[in-house]
């Protein structure tokens, strides 16, 4: 488990301190992947980079597997990032080395023998789907093949943990999901543990099992994915899974009751709007929704207007209630 508690981090520029990251408190599981989201200049790559000590973090204490990391001297640090992989935005390849050369390179440093180091690069070559490009250089390689050795070099030491730091955000959306698919295969073929950063819902909600929020430093909101982006707590939240604070004029002039519905798994395939109009004798105008997967599981949100008389409307409300469903009255 990775344990971080009041974790700050206060950066001086020009005399002033700002302060990145405030009273960070989180805890990871083993073997899960763990989704950091907030929007730019949120803290998301200060905390990353504060979990393998690359910045120092002001305050705080981060655990790794009952060890404080921040105990830790220059020599026992080198030793811990060995097991702590780092996946970049910008693939950060040597460009005048080959791809094996490449996922080689962590290992020859580390005076690993060379028999072994052309174990693990084919095995990892294998791994990534790039055993044909072993003899290539980075300039003839795509965006997602870069990525794909990014991947492999920093997988080659065995960590227990990976992090991520907007891996994806280069990356057009064809090639973001082949790799959210291999690092999905690795989660499970390696029970690894891997932590993304990313400004991108749509990664968070395709890989993660638990998020964590940030906005100007502070989490505002943790938990599982499907549970943060079906009923989001957080103002911030809310907006980047497209909820509206403040409703949009067509909703607000809308008469009668205006309900949103979230819809998960079974119940978002159910025939309830046909139901509940036989059922209670009332008119519902579909103001708005959609149909998303999330972490698999599928999540409807729809925006309604019920029309009729006032015990009907509640006794249709009542009853999306009883089918289990999340209901927020708008209007």
């Amino acid at each position: 488990m990775i344990k971080i508690e009041n974790l700050s981090k206060v950066y001086q520029t020009n005399g002033k301190n700002i302060m990145a990251l405030k009273d960070i408190s989180l805890e990871i599981n083993d073997g899960e992947i763990f989704g950091i989201m907030g929007l730019s200049g949120a803290g998301k790559s200060s905390l990353i980079r504060c979990i393998n000590r690359l910045e120092e973090p002001t305050e705080g204490s981060i655990i790794i597997n009952d060890r404080d990391i921040m105990s830790l001297d220059s020599v026992q640090l080198r030793e811990m990032r060995k097991k702590i992989g780092m996946i970049f935005q910008h693939f950060n390849l040597l460009t005048s080395r080959t791809v094996y050369q490449n996922i080689a390179f962590p290992l020859k440093i580390s005076g690993v023998p060379q028999d072994e180091i052309d174990v693990r690069v084919k095995d990892l070559l294998g791994l990534v789907g790039l055993a044909d490009k072993k003899d290539s250089y980075p300039s003839k390689l795509s965006g997602g093949q870069k990525q794909r050795v990014g991947i492999a070099r920093a997988l080659a030491g065995r960590p227990t943990l990976l992090l991520s730091d907007e891996a994806t955000s280069s990356l057009d959306p064809q090639t973001t999901g082949q790799i959210l698919s291999l690092l999905k295969d690795i989660n499970r073929r390696l029970n690894l543990t891997i932590i993304i950063i990313s400004h991108q819902m749509e990664v968070i909600r395709e890989i993660c099992d638990r998020v964590a929020v940030l906005n100007s430093g502070e989490v505002v909101e943790t938990g599982n994915t499907i549970d943060i982006f079906s009923h989001p707590s957080s103002p911030i939240t809310r907006g980047f899974v497209g909820i509206e604070d403040n409703m949009p004029e067509e909703i607000a002039g809308e008469s009668g009751r205006v309900i949103r519905v979230i819809f998960l798994g079974e119940n978002a395939r159910e025939p309830i709007m046909s139901r509940l109009v036989k059922s209670f004798d009332v008119y519902a105008n579909i103001l708005s929704g959609n149909i998303q997967r999330i972490h698999g599981e599928m999540v409807g949100n729809l925006i309604f207007g019920l029309e009729g008389s006032i015990e009907n409307i509640e006794d249709s409300t009542r009853w999306l209630e009883k089918q289990g469903l999340q209901i927020e009255v708008l209007k």
